[in-house]
This record gives structure tokens, sequence and C-alpha cells, in this order.
């Protein structure tokens, strides 16, 4: 599966342990023509999930300080996507 992540410009990873790196930044820092957005599920992933992508290439973020649900967590970063790059 991390194969595909090959494909993105962008790769992003939500992730609630993230302290440096928010969605924000990066959203303003790129712009790339393909994005992939990987929301976890319950519980969140695990650390070596999110190392697993970070090698990949893709970026671990900060949706902020709120931990959000999955079923939010979604639409609320594709919203952010969308907004920002006006899709």
């Amino acid at each position: 599966m991390l194969d595909l992540l090959d494909n993105f410009d962008l790769v992003l990873i939500p992730y609630e342990d993230e302290e440096k790196t928010t969605f924000k930044d990066v959203l303003l820092t790129n712009k790339p023509s393909t994005v992939a957005l990987i929301i976890g599920p319950e519980g969140g992933f695990s650390e070596k999930e999110v190392r697993s992508v970070i090698e990949r290439g893709g970026k671990a973020v900060s949706l902020g300080k709120t931990i959000l649900r999955t079923e939010t967590a979604g639409p609320a970063a594709l919203a952010m996507l969308m907004y920002q790059y006006e899709l």
C-alpha cells in the first residue's frame, strides 16, 4: 500500500503526537498537483505506521489541539485543503 504514495506530490498524515509541523504550515509552503491525505482509524495510527509514511516522503502534521474523531478528521482536513488550494 505504501507504494501508492509514490504517485503523489504531497502526502499528509494527521497525527495527534505531531508537535512541530501543523497542517497550516504545510499548506502555506507547498503547491502540489496531487495530494494524498491519510486519515487514521479510531484510536489513531501507531508510531510505526507514521514512521513508515514519513520514510516514504510523507509529512506528519497536527490538525490542532483538539483530537478529532475519524468521522470528522477527514472532512475537516479535506475542507482545509480545498480552501487553501481553491479546489
